[in-house]
């Protein structure tokens, strides 16, 4: 199995988020749900929009405003980045979360996101 196959089966719908994400020009932020690691991308017409999810499983990855930002593209490696770093141990979302399950699970999608980028798996 290739690799963006690979991607694919670990994170559903990751290149459907990120082609939502660089083909809108204004503000967006893709997600992940750390318990199936589905991951989609929130679309909004105004910066002062915004979703609130009441999941703890749900994290938001990458995000862009309309004003300064609309531009901005991203890739699957960059998301992969952004998972292993901000969903480890070390991640700045740590802090407010104190369910041990939800921590682990995204400590899990940060091992695989990391994993993936080294080439593991083939």
């Amino acid at each position: 199995m290739n690799k963006k196959k690979r991607i694919e089966q670990a994170f559903p719908g990751i290149y459907q988020a990120i082609s939502d994400y660089n083909g809108w020009d204004g503000h967006a932020v893709i997600m992940i749900d750390v318990s199936d690691c589905n991951m989609w991308t929130d679309l909004f017409v105004s910066d002062s929009e915004h979703k609130r999810y009441h999941s703890p499983s749900i994290f938001k990855l990458i995000k862009k405003d309309g004003l300064f930002w609309r531009d901005d593209k991203t890739s699957a490696g960059a998301a992969l980045w952004e998972m292993s770093e901000d969903l480890s141990s070390y991640g700045a979302w740590k802090i407010g979360l104190d369910d041990p399950e939800i921590r682990k699970m995204a400590e899990d999608v940060a091992k695989i996101a990391e994993g993936l980028m080294k080439g593991e798996g083939r």
